[in-house]
């Protein structure tokens, strides 16, 4: 019974994976000869995905139990998408501005930007962005926006990759240690990084770097551990590495270093490397291929592919994203204060004086209650990212490194290359100290305990004890934040919701008059409220009036208009008097 989980299981991860990577390596193919976002950029990998699982079904029984699972893993992360809104700025803004531009047909390697823009009415600030970044996350969005016309339903891939991360390193664990049970806990607490459950249910893309990097490292261990490189193997190395260099630059970084150190790592223990190169030159030809956007128009506008990070117009995005005291300190020091202060989600001299907040130091497993902006509610903690316990959960984890015995030189070798190599990727990122960026620092926790439930390794009694209080803390790490931010999900959609209906139902014509407000100069504006708005069936009309204008001219009061955020008004005519501007516009 064990071996036919570990196999269903397996081929659902291998599936599911295989869809979402492959609908992104058609689509960017599709770019490059002039072929926009189509729906068989989805169906073909689909259709691939129900064959391999046809393959490696011993039984139509099995087929079809396997085939109901896909299923019911895809409905229930599309209901969930479609249930909890992206209430984040930069998912609502730039990241969504990129979805909404290639589902409208964008060929980001031949078409204006300010064209696109134009066209849609979208945000000059937020396509900018969409036109420099990588598109991983993005293409697949568009793929799967473009299926269902709901513009909320990109963050289905998020979850989908969540199962199948799941599902891949519980096969994993459970070959290595044949423990059933740890390896579903482990496997949970491999889904409980904080910065990556709070990006779930929003269009940013530090998840899908975490997600990538997993794969990754995990099909390292799984070709480590059994002394073999299979098809699958191999299909799982190549699409991991272009899965993670696709999403954001440092991906790039990370797979470069995960292949170097495993490189020297299998020089060093005289084992053959001929099959890792040809897989890293295969993963680098795909990556040239597919992020021509924007490697080379970045070249082309910018004079340096990794734009913005590089070259002679280079910029810090994050210039204005440090916490309070953070700017004139080293990268090591932001590193400490971060992992042993309160959370909190500190801004310097922003302008909202309530975020300007200092590091609070405290002891490992202990809170500061009062300390302000400690909630986790959006995805953008900065001081103390990884939780309220993460500093104590780190201690107890270098408690247990120093209790290891290795049964074979080669698997202590094996875990100091996992630690290493996932340190070496925290370390080299100039924002280590923002656990958003660096999530798969979370892995060194997760290899630790591992090697704690192998039966390769000496442990004494007492210091499994230390690993079972790690992982309760892991889970307790998780329950308040996680309440925290749905709840804040929930209300905030609830909200949305009744407005965007009450915007409807109470106009005299069914027609709402949208504008800007010309006043506001917002760089990360909302591209998501007209689609969403249309989507509820509502007749929107875009006037270029300014609401200062309509007033002065009396076409209409004030009660009659209704402010979302502050870039936006709406019109609601309720008489036929009131339906003037319809005259004038």
């Amino acid at each position: 019974m064990n071996k036919i989980i570990n196999r269903l299981f397996y081929n659902l991860s291998l599936t599911i994976f295989g869809i979402l990577t492959l609908t992104f390596l058609m689509t960017s193919v599709g770019f490059i000869f002039r072929i926009p976002v189509n729906i068989f950029d989805l169906f073909i990998p689909f259709g691939l995905g129900v064959f391999y699982l046809f393959k490696k079904s011993d039984t139509k029984k099995e087929f079809l139990i396997q085939l109901i699972l896909l299923f019911v893993i895809i409905a229930i992360s599309y209901g969930i998408s479609l249930t909890f809104w992206d209430d984040t700025w930069d998912g609502r803004a730039y990241h969504s501005a990129a979805i909404i531009m290639l589902k409208n047909g964008w060929l980001p390697l031949f078409d204006n930007i300010a064209e696109i823009t134009q066209k849609l009415s979208l945000y000059p600030y937020n396509t900018q962005f969409s036109d420099i970044y990588l598109k991983f996350s993005e293409i697949i969005g568009a793929n799967i926006y473009n299926l269902t016309g709901h513009i909320e339903s990109p963050k289905t891939s998020n979850l989908l990759f969540l199962c199948s991360v799941f599902m891949y390193s519980f096969s994993l664990l459970n070959k290595i240690t044949n423990k059933t049970a740890s390896s579903i806990i482990l496997s949970v607490c491999i889904c409980l990084n904080l910065p990556c459950v709070y990006q779930l249910l929003t269009n940013y893309v530090d998840i899908q770097i975490y997600f990538a990097f997993t794969f990754l490292i995990f099909t390292v261990l799984k070709i480590e551990k059994s002394s073999t490189l299979t098809k699958t193997d191999t299909f799982m190395l190549v699409m991991s590495s272009l899965m993670l260099s696709a999403v954001k630059l440092s991906g790039l970084a990370y797979t470069f270093i995960i292949y170097f150190c495993w490189g020297i790592f299998r020089i060093l223990l005289k084992k053959e490397v001929k099959s890792i190169v040809i897989s890293a030159f295969s993963a680098l030809v795909l990556i040239l291929i597919t992020c021509i956007n924007p490697f080379y128009t970045n070249f082309k506008n910018h004079s340096h592919p990794f734009y913005p990070v590089m070259g002679k117009d280079k910029f810090d995005v994050l210039e204005f994203q440090y916490p309070s005291g953070f700017k004139n300190k080293s990268r090591l020091e932001r590193f400490i204060i971060s992992t042993f202060s309160e959370s909190t989600n500190s801004i310097e001299n922003h302008a909202w004086t309530s975020l300007n907040q200092p590091a609070y130091w405290k002891i490992p497993f202990t809170r500061i209650k009062d300390a302000p902006l400690s909630k986790f509610e959006y995805p953008d903690m900065r001081i103390g990212g990884f939780g309220y316990y993460w500093s104590g959960i780190l201690c107890l984890t270098f408690l247990l490194f120093f209790f290891l015995r290795f049964n074979s030189k080669e698997d202590k070798y094996l875990y100091i290359f996992l630690l290493f190599t996932v340190t070496l990727t925290v370390a080299i990122n100039p924002h280590c100290w923002w656990a958003r960026f660096v999530p798969q620092f979370w892995l060194i926790v997760i290899f630790t305990l591992a090697s704690v439930f192998s039966d390769n390794i000496k442990f004494p009694k007492f210091a499994k004890s230390i690993a079972y209080i790690c992982i309760f803390f892991i889970f307790y790490n998780a329950t308040e934040p996680l309440k925290n931010h749905f709840y804040i999900k929930f209300c905030y959609t609830n909200y949305y919701k009744n407005l965007y209906n009450s915007i409807k139902n109470e106009t005299y014509s069914n027609s709402v008059y949208f504008m800007q407000n010309r006043n506001y100069n917002s760089n990360l504006a909302d591209e998501t409220i007209k689609i969403h708005l249309k989507e509820n069936k509502t007749n929107l009309i875009e006037t270029d009036f300014d609401k200062d204008e309509i007033l002065k001219n009396e076409y209409i009061s004030l009660q009659q208009f209704n402010k979302v955020y502050e870039e936006y008004y709406f019109y609601k005519p309720v008489s036929a008097k009131d339906d003037k501007l319809r005259e004038n516009n």
